[in-house]
């Protein structure tokens, strides 16, 4: 395996890396270099065909375990979740402990839980989570000695992931977020990843452009694993929605996707429906967030307009997924501020209108569908006349989505068996 040898960049990242690799016998040069100590003896394992997949989210962990069963592929899973419950209910009982905690799972794979706790800690106090999470992370690699990490998302638990991972010699494949973080501390943990990353999922062509140094062989363009569950998913036919709702969709059914908090929840709200007063012959699919102190002025606002307009207008909870994307097959048009604007949208071939045309965005790959608008009345306006014109529309039906087409855990899949054999 190529040694490790990482350039990590400034803040929390660089922090906890050279507190690690000290500790375990590492030096730190000065231009902020970390790298192996020549001379000293690798630990010689036997390697299984097992990944270590570490997540909180089971949905992801489910989707691998469908492809592989659905492909053949002989490998045995290692999910790895970060035990929020447990650290939970053991802050006011006793102290975490820093090794691994096996826990229930199907008796093909292996699951396990380390202990990370993060709660309210901040700048240096996190040296210590920090810490015990490698450790646990150290543990199981130890107990499993599997072929390769992987590593589905950026954040503090996958940077200790890692780092344990580099102690023992263990290859890293890193699956790229859909779009580059913009806050200091995300960012700090995405390039030191990045960097220390020895294989590299991309999930569209803007990630394999900033990573174009490093030799094809160590990437692969897959997709965005977030569009698989919509192959799979039963949509509901048009006149299953209109049963479900209780309402006639109409001509012109329009998806409005605004999501937020406080008082810029409630100004987007109010400017989508000044705007869209016009399109009276339209029924509305509203998407209701998760109720909270901070959503709850924006959800009233949202129930408010749909007591005035009850048969041009209806609620969509966010959780209901099978509701929400049939509500987005049958929709002629999206509007909204949500992410998934940029990457479901172009799934569907769905013409789209973001509001929010500003820095957190700016790394985000859009298609030729979505039109970036600032969220000012008269800008709106004039995108939502281009994306209902008929001549649009057409064109949209040819998009092709820069972040795939929905088969990006059997293209992941297929890159890592190809990887792991070179």
């Amino acid at each position: 395996m190529t040694p490790f040898f990482c350039r990590i960049g400034g803040g929390e990242g660089a922090r906890c890396a050279e507190r690690v690799f000290i500790k375990n016998g590492s030096e730190n040069t000065k231009d902020g270099n970390v790298e192996k100590k020549k001379g000293k003896e690798k630990r010689k394992v036997r390697r299984r065909k097992t990944i270590v997949f570490v997540s909180g989210n089971r949905g992801a962990e489910d989707a691998f375990d469908l492809s592989r069963k659905a492909t053949g592929v002989k490998w045995e899973w290692c999910f790895v979740a970060t035990g929020k419950r447990l650290v939970k209910a053991q802050r006011t009982s006793r102290p975490l402990a820093p090794r691994a905690i096996p826990s229930a799972g199907k008796e093909s794979d292996l699951h396990f839980e380390v202990p990370f706790d993060t709660f309210r800690q901040r700048g240096g106090r996190l040296a210590e989570p920090m810490e015990k999470a490698i450790a646990g992370f150290r543990d199981v690699y130890r107990l499993v000695s599997p072929a390769l990490l992987l590593l589905p998302e950026i954040g503090r638990e996958y940077l200790a992931a890692a780092l344990a991972a580099s102690t023992e010699n263990i290859p890293i494949v890193l699956r790229h977020p859909l779009a580059v973080p913009t806050n200091e501390t995300p960012r700090s943990i995405y390039d030191a990843l990045s960097k220390m990353s020895h294989y590299h999922l991309l999930p569209n062509a803007g990630a394999a452009e900033r990573l174009r140094d490093l030799p094809k062989k160590r990437t692969a363009f897959v997709g965005a694993w977030e569009l698989d569950p919509l192959t799979e998913l039963k949509y509901l036919t048009r006149n299953q929605l209109e049963k479900r709702l209780g309402k006639s969709l109409g001509k012109r059914p329009l998806f409005i996707d605004v999501m937020g908090s406080g008082r810029r929840f409630e100004e987007m709200l109010r400017l989508v429906f000044a705007v869209l007063e016009e399109y009276t012959d339209s029924f509305l699919f509203l998407v209701k967030p998760v109720f909270n102190d901070r959503t709850a002025a924006g959800i009233k606002l949202m129930e408010s307009f749909s007591l005035l307009h009850p048969q041009r207008s209806a609620l969509v909870p966010f959780w209901d997924q099978e509701l929400v994307y049939s509500a987005m097959k049958h929709s002629e048009a999206w509007i909204g501020n949500h992410r998934r604007g940029f990457f479901v949208t172009p799934y569907f071939h769905l013409p789209a209108v973001f509001l929010g045309k500003d820095d957190s965005y700016s790394d985000w790959e859009s298609a030729a569908s979505v039109l970036l608008v600032e969220p000012e009345k008269k800008e709106f306006s004039a995108a939502m006349k281009k994306i209902l014109a008929t001549r649009f529309r057409n064109s949209c039906k040819k998009v092709k989505s820069p972040y795939g087409n929905g088969q990006a855990v059997k293209k992941t899949v297929t890159a890592l068996s190809r990887w792991i054999k070179e």
